[in-house]
């Protein structure tokens, strides 16, 4: 049996893996907004209001020592921009992880069982299957399990822990395997990577 396995390396993954995040953003993104509408994204007219109270201050700091009157001014915009600043920094730190139940569903569920899915039925995520790119089992090189698939997904935090150093990995590794694939026993392959027999 002679082998002719192609496994994907880390710049061709980085790249499928930017172009299935900006497809999910674009999914979520949309239904996010208009259930939540755009504050969903956070508020940032404090932050502005914030930024130009403190140039204004600025502007008026480098005036001070003209006259008496310029430094009292400065003094108050300064007071003031420290109040907008700390203000707009309470607030967006009270903001809650989660906004309501269509967050969970469309952050956490839905990308879980696309994810599994899209792993079972095509054998990868919308670019992987565009760049031709296949998550088969490591020993088998068949479509993985359900049990491997959810196992991937979840040990995905592994791989990102700590600095992402799990997918880096993928540079050092003779099959290409990040954390995940490992822990999973899956890798990525070419489409055109096969088993002669």
């Amino acid at each position: 049996m002679t082998e002719n396995i192609r496994y994907v390396g880390f710049a061709a993954r980085c790249a499928a893996t930017l172009i299935d995040m900006i497809l999910f953003l674009i999914i979520t993104g949309i239904p996010l907004t208009m259930i939540y509408g755009d504050t969903y994204w956070g508020d940032f007219s404090g932050m502005n209001a914030c930024l130009s109270a403190n140039a204004q201050c600025e502007t008026l700091m480098t005036q001070c020592n003209t006259t008496e009157t310029s430094c009292e001014q400065a003094i108050t915009s300064c007071s003031t921009a420290k109040n907008l600043c700390t203000a707009f920094q309470q607030e967006y730190q009270s903001r809650p992880f989660v906004q309501g139940a269509w967050d969970v569903i469309l952050k956490f569920i839905f990308p879980f069982m696309l994810a599994i899915w899209m792993w079972q039925k095509y054998m990868g995520t919308p670019a992987k299957c565009l760049f031709k790119m296949r998550i088969v089992d490591a020993d088998t090189h068949q479509p993985i399990t359900l049990s491997q698939a959810i196992g991937r997904y979840f040990a995905y935090i592994i791989s990102m822990l700590p600095l992402f150093f799990g997918f880096f990995w993928i540079l050092f590794d003779t099959r290409k395997q990040a954390f995940h694939d490992i822990l999973s026993n899956t890798v990525v392959i070419y489409d055109d990577s096969h088993r002669d027999e």
